[in-house]
């Protein structure tokens, strides 16, 4: 523990105790940090001004072109796989549809939905996307002349088409350009939260975490099953227990909780997010949080594992906790 000398005492105990009034007041969204971590909630996401509805009954003006190939709602589950092939998985979602996630190459991922072997919408961050003439890449610039638009730079991009929302994610930190394309049915909600639901958005963290390693030229990280069980305590504990936080009820830390499940390490990092019941956008948050980036593209690192937990009556319901060691 770093020592305080005495004559920085007193300013020190008076920002600690105005910290907290304001945390007490409501005024800021509840925030840690230890060396490489850090806690946001969806509360601090910059939001995009309230999306205005475009009239438009159209499909194709939603079809996405990637991987060589091009994907429209509507097609059938089989044009899927005959465009795509076999998808490297296929995961049932807390919205109901199912996911079939083409991760053999994390520069070129892509997830189709697909409800009743009908496609109904798609996420993709891979480096070759074409939607409505945006390039993973372009800049805000870019984005408004392809949509005739006039929407400032947030993380997230969001607007209306038809029955459909189309969200935009953008680097805010560094490049500020386009780092994603998700359409989604306007009225999909999410549901119950099984087992086989929890593993499949556990999994998919672990994917999209790799896919943003992937566009900064970084290898992926293997996945530790141990590290996702301390991960996924961790969430259990902080939504049971309606707090966020890295250090636990027991007054563990990050690595604590790693050696109680039989983890030698030599570095460990952490990062925890509430609020959050999509893994999309819980990934495209955790990057542009400057603290938490650092972890997702650490050099460092060869390891890492996800804990999902949901709570109906804590205060963010949802929270999500990533571990990384080597």
């Amino acid at each position: 523990m770093k020592k305080i000398r005495s004559h920085h005492l007193a300013p020190y105990l008076i920002t600690v105790l105005l910290m907290s009034f304001i945390y007490l007041l409501g005024l800021l969204p509840y925030y840690k940090e230890e060396p490489a971590q850090t806690a946001f909630t969806q509360d601090s996401l910059p939001q995009s001004p309230t999306p205005v509805p475009e009239q438009s009954d159209k499909l194709t003006e939603l079809t996405l072109y990637v991987r060589d190939s091009s994907i429209t709602p509507g097609e059938s589950a089989q044009t899927v796989i005959d465009k795509f092939g076999v998808p490297g998985r296929i995961d049932r979602t807390e919205y109901g549809f199912d996911y079939y996630i083409y991760n053999n190459d994390y520069s070129r991922m892509a997830l189709i939905a697909v409800q009743e072997d009908i496609v109904i919408g798609y996420y993709t961050d891979s480096s070759d996307l074409n939607y409505q003439g945006i390039h993973y890449g372009d800049s805000l610039e870019q984005v408004n002349q392809a949509l005739k638009k006039q929407f400032q730079l947030s993380e997230v991009i969001t607007y209306i088409k038809g029955t459909n929302t189309i969200h935009i994610f953008m680097d805010t930190l560094e490049t500020k350009t386009v780092t994603g394309i998700y359409v989604l049915p306007s009225d999909v909600t999410p549901g119950k939260y099984s087992t086989e639901i929890i593993r499949g958005i556990e999994s998919l963290l672990y994917d999209l975490t790799n896919a943003v390693r992937a566009h900064n030229k970084l290898g992926p990280l293997s996945w530790s099953s141990s590290a996702s069980s301390a991960a996924r305590k961790h969430s259990a504990s902080m939504s049971a227990g309606n707090y966020l936080s890295h250090t636990d009820p027991e007054r563990r830390s990050p690595g604590g909780r790693l050696i109680a499940e039989g983890i030698g390490y030599e570095k460990c990092g952490e990062n925890i997010i509430a609020g959050y019941d999509d893994a999309i956008l819980a990934i495209h948050h955790l990057y542009n949080s400057k603290t938490q980036r650092k972890n997702l593209l650490s050099k460092t690192y060869r390891y890492t594992g996800d804990g999902f937990s949901y709570h109906k009556d804590s205060q963010y319901k949802t929270y999500i906790t990533q571990n990384f060691y080597r």
